[in-house]
């Protein structure tokens, strides 16, 4: 199978929760995320967008309450995504609409000291 057709970097993570280990999660086709068990080549999750996907996914545990981390990502839509991990679904209040084409890709930090709980998102 064709893991994708990528201009971004895959990411390697434990998207899923499981106990099977990480996963490598790419843009198939230019327009649809994906993510593949690489032990046994399953894919996980596969989920289309509305544009092409230019840039390399950022992986964290961005909502806590989910299991497994999720995916952070924007595409030529001007749309930024969250999709969980476990069940490929956008994040409550995602897509966002952006205003512009996304040719960065997103990074995830917790910037407020050692007592910050919130994941952000820098995007350029």
């Amino acid at each position: 199978d064709n893991v994708g057709n990528s201009i971004g970097i895959p990411a390697f993570a434990d998207v899923d929760g499981s106990e099977n280990g990480a996963e490598i999660i790419v843009s198939k086709r230019q327009v649809n995320l994906m993510a593949y068990n690489m032990v046994n080549d399953d894919t996980i999750l596969e989920r289309a967008t509305n544009g092409y996907i230019n840039t390399s996914p950022a992986v964290g545990d961005i909502s806590p309450q989910f299991e497994g981390d999720e995916v952070c990502f924007g595409n030529d839509a001007s749309d930024l995504y969250i999709k969980r991990g476990d069940n490929g679904d956008d994040l409550s209040g995602y897509p966002k609409e952006s205003g512009g084409w996304f040719r960065t890709s997103p990074a995830l930090a917790m910037l407020e000291g050692e007592n910050d709980t919130t994941v952000d998102i820098m995007v350029a």
